[in-house]
């Protein structure tokens, strides 16, 4: 997905991708793909813990935690964290998108 972003400047002022010369940066092409990478690169980052998120609030919602088919198919969300700790998980996704956000910045 970061593939999309290098670009490399070529003696005659031109500059185009890194990791494919035959696209020239600023073009369609290259604005599509930063486009799709940056989609991509959020549903991941956010739509992995938000459906999570989804699991365990549906299933305390309707009281189906600890109960027959939902439990055997979700517990892995929820089952390690004890009542108390159960945001954790949240503090360390933060964290970690924090630290995302300041190394892809220094690389810019």
């Amino acid at each position: 997905v970061l593939e999309a972003y290098p670009c490399v400047e070529l003696v005659d002022g031109t500059s185009m991708l890194a990791n494919r010369p035959d696209i020239l940066c600023g073009s369609l092409k290259h604005s599509v793909m930063e486009g799709v990478g940056g989609l991509c690169m959020a549903l991941y980052i956010v739509g992995i813990p938000a459906g999570f998120l989804a699991i365990y609030l549906y299933g305390k919602k309707f009281q189906l935690l600890g109960f027959g088919n939902y439990h055997e198919r979700f517990q892995f969300v929820y089952l390690r964290y004890q009542d108390r700790y159960k945001w954790w998980e949240v503090n360390l996704f933060v964290r970690r998108l924090i630290f995302c956000c300041i190394s892809v910045g220094i690389q810019s």
